[in-house]
């Protein structure tokens, strides 16, 4: 739909994108900026290669390779692998990498995967307010430092919220989660790296699942803190 690379103060507001196969927008190596009130919907014929076989990108909106001070809000997005994603993988240094993030204010519908997602580092990333609907998983957070999830609406097949290899100074609270199968899961690392304090869960309220906290195979001596109080469970 939208690419914008290298911009200062890029705007992308106000738009309408039908019909994505890949990528809705996407926003690399810019400065400040936002995108925001852009309605985003995608092809549903081939969503996690139900025709082709093969995964597609299938990103909403993009954020990645040293952005930095941008924000996101108010978009509505329908479909997709993630509906908000920081891109980039492990291929590269540094790519996809980003700072001074900010998710708000969104609707996001019918994820086939996590709805709002990084699959590399974003240092001091702000979660909050968004309505994350008929979704895999709400929240799929990893390599970040300095992270808040706050005042989101979770509704997940499978889980509400999972944060996992080399996430840092994470706080996590009054959020409203419902999941199928475990509502706020930390995981242990699935490369050397690993999570690490502090961790705060305070005030969330979870529904449903088998799990509603859940940790699993963290690595001794790297957890400083995990702080989990005053949270509501039920089912």
């Amino acid at each position: 739909g939208i690419y914008m690379a290298f911009c200062e103060d890029p705007l992308v507001e106000h738009l309408r994108i039908n019909n994505v196969d890949q990528m809705g927008i996407l926003i690399r190596s810019c400065i400040g900026g936002a995108t925001q009130h852009n309605q985003i919907v995608f092809d549903a014929q081939d969503e996690a290669g139900s025709t082709s076989d093969s995964l597609d990108i299938q990103y909403g909106i993009a954020v990645g390779m040293a952005t930095q001070g941008h924000v996101t809000q108010y978009n509505h997005i329908e479909g997709g692998r993630h509906s908000i994603d920081q891109a980039g993988t492990g291929i590269a240094d540094h790519y996809g990498v980003v700072r001074d993030w900010t998710i708000h204010g969104n609707i996001c519908k019918g994820s086939w995967l996590a709805a709002i997602s990084t699959h590399q580092s974003v240092g001091r990333l702000t979660i909050t307010a968004n309505k994350l609907l008929d979704c895999q998983v709400g929240i799929n957070v990893r390599y970040c430092d300095e992270v808040i999830v706050s005042d989101n609406i979770v509704d997940a097949f499978q889980y509400g919220m999972q944060f996992y290899n080399a996430v840092y100074d994470l706080n996590v609270h009054h959020n409203k989660i419902r999941a199928g199968f475990r509502t706020i899961i930390i995981n242990g690392p699935i490369s050397i790296n690993d999570l690490a304090g502090p961790i705060l869960f305070n005030h969330n309220e979870c529904y449903g699942g088998d799990f509603g906290f859940y940790v699993s195979a963290l690595t001794l001596g790297t957890n400083s803190h995990i702080e989990a109080n005053d949270n509501y469970f039920e089912g």
